[in-house]
């Protein structure tokens, strides 16, 4: 949000809060939370995720933003077998939810200025991904 004074601060901060839409995010949230990763699945996104820094533009172009770097993919690798809070199961199996805080958390590293860009970003992937789970091919490049 920028703003120019205190009039549009208030103006913006009342259409925050009159957009903030509680059902929708609980339901996205119970969304993320009933689908499920394979490893197979997380290991297929992990790699594309890392090819998409060397795609070449054309390419690029036609394949939802990713704003994660290297180092952070990095992390939600290690995250993934050693994170108390959002490792994978026994099985291999990662929640979409756990997958989601696993980019977020990754994000915390960030500088203040790409914090909150990369932060929206990570929802992004992980609900586009969970969306291309359930078919719609939008972010189907990650999954293979």
């Amino acid at each position: 949000m920028e703003v120019m004074d205190l009039k549009q601060l208030f103006q913006q901060t009342m259409e925050l809060l009159y957009n903030f839409n509680p059902a929708r995010d609980i339901h996205l949230m119970q969304t993320l939370s009933n689908t499920y990763l394979t490893e197979t699945q997380f290991a297929q996104i992990v790699g594309r995720m890392r090819l998409y820094q060397a795609l070449p533009q054309g390419l690029s172009r036609y394949i939802p933003r990713l704003l994660i770097t290297d180092s952070q993919i990095n992390n939600v690798c290690r995250g993934y077998f050693s994170n108390p809070d959002f490792a994978a199961g026994k099985d291999g199996s990662l929640s979409m939810w756990n997958f989601h805080n696993l980019l977020t958390e990754s994000n915390k590293s960030s500088y203040i200025d790409t914090y909150l860009q990369r932060a929206v970003n990570a929802t992004d992937v992980a609900v586009g991904i969970n969306n291309a789970l359930h078919g719609d091919s939008t972010y189907q490049w990650f999954l293979g």
